[in-house]
């Protein structure tokens, strides 16, 4: 109460800042009653309205056209007029402007009407200018197309001993590519590179971040803004190998022994191969083994084979070798036939009693003359696996073995009917 009674408005008005700040106030109430009232109406250019232009249900749609330029950069204003207290409510948000395709038939380079709207629901102002009234646009089919992509390493070396090869794309994942742009554009690209600058000299395998370039029939790297990449960049690596020479060695399936191996006289079109790989993989190397012989295709009258190298993963031929010819000297060779009813059943399980199969007759025997001379139908037995078989009938595989002497063996393969009680 105390403070009520001592409030006095005399004082406050003759406060000085309370009547600074009176009078500021009051001066613009006054200035807005003038605007309002005195200029009720007015004109505004509003700059940078968004500008639109939308294809759907256009002939530009319906032929896979589009624009091909950059208007990105292009600024519209649109003057306005009407009520002060509307106008001075307005923004830039506010309006749109819209471009005109009904001209636009084929590719080609148009000058497109601009149009200005009202983006809000206010009606009370009206739109009287745009700047400017239209834009030119060029437009073309617009193409997506995959390309392969070269990896490509600039100034790349190795130590000594080692050997820096040809940079390799580090996932198979980025061996293609998709772009898409203007037909006209997409034309022009002869190639695609992934680009590194590495100016390095390197000690082992090194991979790199490297940017996606597009080339032009001559080389030349083309601009890639009419365009829209997958993606700029990719890994190359650059594989940092060393080479070696080593001999190559014979292998082989279905040997009956050791013994049957080395006595074999094998000849080699050629015996030794230089190969480039990976240092320590080189490193461990004693021998390039070729692709297996298999010992039943061997015979009196076929001692020829085709073979390849097996290389370890990594590692490849430098002589470009992919084939080696390997000739067995069969002329102290010869052949027999025999019939075998020596049966040996193996991995039989518990739940059969008895096994039983059918004599194998007409097995040709190959081998050594002065071994195979002196064998008679005693000395082979057939080894039928049961392993994994039930009790039932069936037609399987055997394999004829030389118990008294295991330095002949089978040719071709024979199979016999089986029963399992």
């Amino acid at each position: 109460m105390k403070r009520l009674e001592s409030f006095s408005i005399r004082e406050l008005l003759y406060n000085k800042k309370f009547a600074v700040t009176f009078s500021i106030v009051t001066a613009f109430i006054i200035w807005l009653i003038i605007s309002l009232y005195q200029t009720p109406e007015r004109e505004q250019t509003f700059t940078n309205v968004p500008l639109t232009i939308n294809t759907k249900g256009t002939v530009v749609e319906e032929l896979g056209m589009g624009i091909v330029n950059d208007i990105s950069d292009v600024e519209v204003s649109v003057t306005v007029y009407g009520p002060n207290y509307v106008v001075s409510s307005l923004n830039s948000d506010d309006l749109t402007v819209t471009a005109s395709l009904s001209d636009v038939t084929e590719p080609g380079t148009y000058v497109l009407r601009l149009s200005p709207a009202k983006s809000n629901k206010r009606e009370d102002y009206n739109l009287v200018n745009i700047s400017p009234a239209s834009i030119t646009a060029k437009f073309d089919y617009i193409d997506t197309q995959e390309f392969d992509v070269t990896p490509q390493a600039e100034g790349v070396s190795a130590v000594s001993n080692l050997i820096a090869e040809a940079p390799v794309l580090s996932s198979t994942d980025d061996s293609k590519i998709t772009i898409k742009g203007p037909r006209t554009e997409i034309k022009k690209i002869a190639s695609v590179v992934a680009f590194k600058s590495v100016n390095k000299v390197l000690e082992s395998t090194t991979s790199f971040d490297a940017s996606i370039k597009l080339l032009d029939e001559d080389g030349n790297e083309l601009d890639k803004t009419p365009f829209e990449i997958e993606t700029e960049t990719v890994k190359i690596s650059v594989p940092i190998s060393k080479k070696a020479t080593f001999k190559l060695e014979t292998t082989f399936t279905n040997a009956p022994s050791d013994d049957a191996k080395n006595n074999l006289n094998i000849k080699l079109d050629v015996d030794s191969i230089t190969v480039i790989g990976p240092p320590n993989t080189i490193d461990g190397m004693q021998n390039v083994a070729l692709s297996p012989i298999d010992y039943t295709q061997i015979s009196k009258s076929n001692g020829k084979f085709n073979l390849t190298p097996v290389f370890p993963d990594g590692v490849k031929s430098l002589d470009n070798v992919e084939q080696i010819v390997a000739e067995i000297n069969t002329s102290s060779l010869s052949e027999r036939t025999f019939n075998i009813s020596n049966v040996e059943f193996i991995n039989k399980a518990d739940s059969i009693t008895t096994a039983s199969a059918t004599n194998i007759k007409n097995v040709k025997i190959c081998g050594p003359s002065r071994v195979l001379r002196n064998l008679t139908e005693d000395d082979f037995k057939a080894v039928i696996d049961l392993k994994g078989k039930a009790k039932g009938e069936y037609t399987m595989n055997v394999t004829i073995t030389c118990h008294s002497n295991p330095v002949v063996w089978q040719v071709g393969k024979y199979t016999v009917s089986v029963t399992l009680n």
